[in-house]
């Protein structure tokens, strides 16, 4: 099949690629026709938001 690391994008995150807005971009519907929510907080708690120094970033060691 010729698959290597590089065939498929990296669609990890949102910064450097589209992620979850693949779908959740306003565009898809399900198979009902009902647009596809873009509202990130369906899926996830936003804990810090436009912080320069969240502290839950230093709670888990990435800071």
């Amino acid at each position: 099949m010729k698959v290597t690391w590089g065939t498929h994008p990296n669609n990890l995150g949102h910064n450097d690629y589209p992620g979850c807005f693949r779908c959740h971009d306003g565009n898809h519907n399900d198979k009902t026709g009902k647009t596809i929510t873009n509202d990130c907080s369906t899926c996830h708690n936003l804990l810090a938001v436009d912080e320069t120094d969240p502290k839950q970033l230093a709670a888990i060691g990435l800071q």
